[in-house]
């Protein structure tokens, strides 16, 4: 990884990306709600990269 405020970046977005999903749930809305496949797919790109970073590190 090129360095530590990236990693931090991507474990913070990656958090809120998960609080996001875990609010829209809570609130009633589908896995297939708009709302929550969007947030769902920010997260698998957010994890994606954090991934890569890691192997690369």
């Amino acid at each position: 990884m090129k360095n530590t405020q990236e990693y931090e970046y991507l474990i913070s977005e990656i958090d809120k990306m998960r609080k996001r999903m875990y609010d829209a749930i809570e609130r009633g809305l589908s896995l297939t709600d708009v709302e929550v496949v969007e947030v769902s797919q920010r997260l698998d790109s957010l994890l994606n990269d954090y991934n890569k970073s890691v192997q690369a590190a």
